[in-house]
């Protein structure tokens, strides 16, 4: 099995999952420097090898309008998405889809923070979670 590159996520591009052979325009969201990440966890339960995917995004509130319509939310839960993530270290990877992998489920929305921020001085932003298991062949 290969395993996916580690390393902390500098952007990623949002697909609709059941058009990801088309590759339509996706949702692309300026990140916030350092804060985004990607884990990719391998467990064992009962007897079956499971990977589990978690994307972790943050942005500034006043860049994630789109994350927060109630297209991309629909989307993101009932569709599942695809992410064209690039890592700190200029890798891409996908998650959510591989060719190899047909069994890879596309992500779903896990959790979407809005926080509103503590003070005036600091920034509000939002934290979108992606998370997705699939089976995987060791």
């Amino acid at each position: 099995m290969g395993y996916k590159p580690i390393g902390g996520v500098r952007g990623a591009t949002l697909y609709a999952a059941d058009t990801v052979d088309s590759m339509p325009m996706g949702v692309d969201i300026e990140l916030i420097d350092d804060s985004s990440s990607y884990i990719e966890e391998v467990c064992v339960e009962r007897g079956s090898a499971v990977v589990r995917h978690t994307l972790t995004l943050k942005a500034l509130y006043s860049n994630a309008e789109d994350w927060l319509s109630s297209e991309f939310i629909d989307m993101a839960t009932y569709c599942g998405v695809v992410a064209e993530v690039t890592l700190n270290d200029s890798r891409q990877i996908t998650i959510g889809h591989s060719e190899a992998l047909q069994l890879e489920q596309p992500m779903r929305i896990k959790s979407l923070v809005i926080d509103s921020a503590r003070s005036v001085a600091e920034t509000p932003t939002v934290t979108l979670v992606l998370y997705s298991e699939d089976v995987a062949i060791i």
